[in-house]
């Protein structure tokens, strides 16, 4: 009893930081920066956290300067990379690939995992608040669900899918301008 009152404890706490950082960086003024730099700096603080590192494999456009709001964008980014490695925990090989491609609407971002990808039945929840398959103890539930929102806000989209290569692919589809006040 002891001990699912304490998990129970953590758990609450864990989502109150999530909703913390939430409420904190939508108060950011949209502002040009290139994305390049927000991959690598969001890859490298993961990858730090991370016992065994995965091959990273980056297919970024040289220059890809977009307007928005910077430390949204690098939450995203961290999240997707955390459950991207989290999923790929038991594989033999784990390899993650970034990529960023830009054309005349916008700027797409795609983590790819080489994890075992998306059971046709998760796919409908993964946005879903409080939706996770982590163990118990191990994932809130609100890392995908806060990403999407904050997509949503900068007039963008976040979305998934299985890929033909074997794993899963996030993809952060971001206008070139976000003039969003909100």
């Amino acid at each position: 009893m002891i001990a699912g009152t304490m998990e129970g404890a953590e758990r609450i706490s864990n989502i109150v930081l999530d909703l913390r950082r939430y409420s904190g960086i939508q108060k950011e003024q949209p502002e040009p920066f290139e994305i390049k730099h927000v991959v690598m700096t969001a890859t490298e603080w993961v990858i730090k956290a991370t016992r065994e590192k995965p091959e990273v494999n980056y297919k970024l456009a040289d220059s890809c300067v977009v307007r928005g709001r910077q430390g949204q964008v690098h939450q995203i980014l961290i999240n997707l990379i955390q459950n991207a490695l989290d999923v790929m925990e038991d594989q033999k090989k784990k390899q993650l690939t970034i990529s960023c491609d830009k054309d005349d609407k916008g700027v797409m971002i795609r983590v790819q995992d080489s994890g075992p990808g998306i059971a046709e039945d998760e796919r409908g929840k993964l946005f879903d608040p409080f939706y996770t398959t982590k163990a118990v103890g191990k994932g809130t539930g609100l890392g995908l669900y806060i990403s999407y929102g904050l997509a949503q806000d900068m007039g963008g989209d976040l979305s998934a899918e299985n890929s033909t290569e074997g794993g899963a692919v996030f993809t952060l589809t971001l206008p070139l301008r976000v003039e969003t006040d909100a």
